[in-house]
């Protein structure tokens, strides 16, 4: 009664001297009834400076009084504190004063009391009209790795105070730059096969004699197989190959790796079959796949045997838009073996200008169909009566789609969306919707099996009623439904059948249908189960369309390589050079070449643009006016990657003074064209520098690429929202290496390695990039604008002006503003 004025429960508002705000501790609470509260709250977004919460409204959620109808929460904030064992002990003794009013939880904080003076109000958050929906607060501007405690209260219309709920709560640690070396799943090493047959291998720097001179053959295959061994999926370490990042996907082709070569030959008069291997440094021809889920490489077989590119290193290999990888240039020997040797002198190496094209090896194909326009029983009358008390069930396939929808190969299930829409005179009679997968099929295909049979005519739950609903008042409603893995909110979150909206199934669809064989007659099946009506109802549903959309992707990855037609003649053989993409265009800079085709390597100062049809093998060649390079790093062999922090750059040998080879991480600004020095996380031990496990050691042609998913973050333990970094292999040493070592081996510092770089502290400045992304793309992107026009008539496509000068800097932020993150040589 706030007119009353009662000194027993005091004004719900205190007029002038309170500002407004809510005195908490003078509201009054009918005593007839216990304060319910809202729901918990929950933590949704946690990092070093920024929280977000949700919550329901709790037990009251469906009180319709207007005394404990809950109208609007008040979210605050107060400093947690750490409590240790000490800390407890003096608060249950009171010997503390500072925890007297503080109680302690589970997560080691302790939380003053709701009516502690220490809360400092955040926000007034009204109570969402649809009482499906939870309610956020989004608390940003925090102190990292600092415990708080966050107080939401519940109050009705009138004032009245109707609960409250605590959750203690920590920060995240400051965001670092912080290097992590990736443990390589692999199978066991593949043993020569005269090792297991029976024939003898020697190498030809061994003679397998004792220490008394005599031949020893008993043990030939326990000891001269072994230097021989190697992983039948991991590459061997190499130095000049490409690494090329499309979807968290990973592919690794060619460079210089050390192989085991191997001749068989007939000894007499015996008869003996030897197999004789020695080791040499070859330019690799081979293309692997790295999974960063699971930490695996898989070796990527060739489609056609005659359809490959030859053994190379120091050459590009970047993503265009559409998915497609294009392979540029590059050094090889001059020998005609698959694997070429690597010889001291430089007439011996062959520098290439010609082009590949390499099909994603993981592309995604979107398949869909519908029941209006394809459903497989012709004699279901359509639109589909629902049936009270039962399970209604139709079928859908995709045989009878245009043969181009997806490859003739096989190919397999990568992701599941559904898409509902219907007419209830009572949505809250459902009980549930599933779909199911195609049934299995005897056999086999081609004596591969795909998947685990429970994944065939297995029902994902999309929609599972609550009891709360089953008892809810019929009313008539259209629905329109999306279901998808990638749907931030869950089905499962509403107490009642949304009427329209996109998401998250009850049960994971990808969890269950990833995987399995993707066959055009296979059956997809929805299943609509209904309660039976009671004697005053009257229930009917009309389910009006429904609709499957499948991404499918190669059950197999494959390199399906082609050669592109030659360029002209005044498109130098290079090596070295740097090649970025821009939309399907690809602009290759630069590189070390040589002048009429002989003599020593030069640096080059050219531009081209390439570009290709993705439908076609035509690619055409156009030379463009370049402008003089802005100052970059003084590295040899350094690699970088455009990615949305800017141009990072990593690893290279310093080309002037003493020669080593870097270790260290350098940020390019594109727009403000200067280097800063990014500082990492060392660890280890600080007297002794240079051995440390925490870090990859110096290298130069290296490889870099861009990996970014929520996935991966969970996986590696990363806290924040921040792309990484992976590197694989490069080369430890600055010279060519000249002599073998007692096996044969050429002595080298090739890593096999994989790191991923987690990029904290770069990124702590995505807002700033945010903000540059605004003001610097959106008017370089509208058609109208002068930029646009400069860009058509310097680097772009229109092929009828006269060209002015295509700067290098305006290409990298062109490819920024389109978020066409990749990595190249710095040339």
């Amino acid at each position: 009664d706030n007119d009353r004025g009662s000194e027993e429960y005091g004004s719900v508002r205190d007029g002038a001297d309170s500002g407004g705000y809510l005195d908490f501790g003078r509201v009054y609470v009918p005593p007839e009834r216990e304060a319910m509260g809202p729901g918990a709250p929950e933590t949704t977004v946690l990092s070093h400076d920024r929280v977000s919460f949700s919550w329901n409204a709790g037990a009251d959620a469906l009180w319709t009084s207007q005394e404990t109808y809950i109208h609007e929460y008040v979210a605050s904030l107060a400093r947690g504190i750490v409590a240790t064992e000490d800390d407890n002990h003096n608060n249950n003794n009171n010997n503390n004063n500072d925890y007297n009013n503080y109680k302690t939880n589970d997560k080691g904080t302790a939380c003053p009391d709701e009516h502690d003076a220490s809360y400092r109000i955040h926000d007034t958050i009204p109570r969402n009209i649809d009482v499906t929906r939870n309610s956020t607060a989004t608390i940003r501007g925090l102190d990292a790795n600092t415990s708080y405690c966050f107080l939401v209260r519940a109050f009705s219309k009138a004032g009245i105070d109707l609960g409250n709920r605590i959750l203690p709560f920590r920060t995240r640690p400051e965001p670092v730059n912080e290097w992590m070396s990736v443990p390589i799943l692999e199978d066991e090493p593949n043993l020569p096969f005269e090792a297991t047959h029976g024939i003898r291998i020697n190498s030809d720097d061994d003679n397998n004699e004792n220490s008394n001179g005599n031949t020893n053959t008993d043990n030939a295959y326990e000891h001269d197989w072994s230097w021989c061994e190697h992983s039948a999926t991991r590459p061997t370490g190499r130095r000049g190959h490409s690494l090329t990042a499309i979807d968290n996907q990973v592919y690794v082709f060619g460079g210089v790796t050390l192989k085991c070569l191997c001749e068989t030959i007939d000894s007499s008069p015996t008869g003996t079959r030897e197999k004789r291997c020695s080791s040499r440094n070859v330019h690799s021809d081979e293309s692997f796949h790295f999974d960063p889920v699971t930490a695996t490489f898989n070796l990527l077989e060739t489609t056609h045997d005659d359809e490959r590119p030859k053994g190379r290193e120091q050459h590009s290999a970047t993503a265009l838009a559409n998915g497609n990888i294009l392979v540029v240039g590059g050094i090889t020997g001059t020998s005609s073996h698959d694997a070429p040797s690597i010889g001291d002198d430089q007439s011996q190496h062959r520098l290439l200008s010609d082009v590949w094209r390499l099909s994603h090896p993981h592309r995604v194909t979107t398949v869909e169909t519908r029941a209006t326009t394809h459903h497989d029983d012709s004699t279901t009358s359509w639109p589909l009566e629902l049936i009270p008390g039962q399970i209604t069930r139709h079928v859908l396939s995709f045989h009878g789609k245009d043969s181009n929808d997806v490859e003739k190969e096989r190919m397999c299930v990568q992701d599941v969306r559904v898409r509902i829409s219907m007419e209830h005179s009572c949505p809250s009679a459902m009980e549930y919707i599933a779909l199911a997968g195609p049934r299995t099929r005897s056999g086999s295909v081609d004596g591969f099996d795909f998947l685990p049979p429970q994944s065939y005519h297995y029902e994902v739950q999309l929609y599972v009623s609550s009891a709360d609903n089953l008892r809810s008042p019929c009313h008539p409603e259209t629905l329109n439904l999306s279901f998808s893995d990638h749907e931030p909110e869950s089905i499962l979150s509403r107490s009642r059948i949304p009427t329209h909206g996109d998401f998250r199934p009850a049960s994971g669809l990808a969890a269950r249908f990833r995987g399995i064989h993707f066959d055009d007659d296979g059956p997809w099946e929805l299943s609509i189960a209904q309660r039976s009506p009671t004697q005053s109802e009257n229930i009917t549903g009309t389910l009006l369309d429904w609709q499957l959309i499948l991404d499918v992707t190669p059950c197999e990855a494959k390199a399906k390589w082609k050669r592109l037609p030659s360029p002209p003649a005044s498109f130098a053989p290079r090596r070295l050079h740097s090649s970025v993409a821009v939309g399907d265009s690809l602009f290759v800079s630069g590189g070390f070449g040589r002048v009429n085709g002989s003599g020593a390597d030069r640096p080059l100062d050219d531009l081209w643009r390439l570009d290709s049809d993705s439908d076609s093998d035509f690619v055409s060649f156009i030379e463009l006016r370049a402008s003089p390079r802005d100052k970059t790093m003084t590295m040899y062999g350094q690699v970088a990657l455009l990615g949305p922090f800017g141009l990072l750059g990593y690893g290279g040998v310093r080309s002037r003074g003493p020669r080593s080879q870097g270790k260290d991480l350098w940020l390019w600004n594109i727009f403000e064209k200067e280097w800063m020095s990014v500082p990492v996380e060392h660890g280890g031990d600080a007297a002794a520098p240079l051995v440390n496990d925490k870090i990859p050691y110096g290298r130069y042609l290296s490889s870099i690429g861009l990996l970014d998913s929520d996935t991966l973050r969970q996986i590696y333990n990363i806290d924040g929202p921040w792309p990484m970094a992976m590197t694989f292999g490069g080369d430890g040493a600055f010279l060519h290496n000249g002599y073998n070592d007692d096996y044969g081996f050429m002595t080298n510092s090739l890593f096999d390695d994989v790191w991923i770089l987690s990029a904290g502290a770069i990124a702590t400045n995505s807002s700033v990039q945010n903000q540059r992304r605004r003001d610097h793309c959106r008017w370089r992107q509208l058609p109208t604008s002068t930029s646009f026009r400069i860009w058509n008539d310097t680097c772009g496509w229109n092929s009828a002006a006269t060209r002015g000068i295509c700067r290098w800097d305006e290409i990298l932020i062109r490819a920024w503003c389109l978020e066409q993150y990749q990595s190249f040589y710095l040339s």
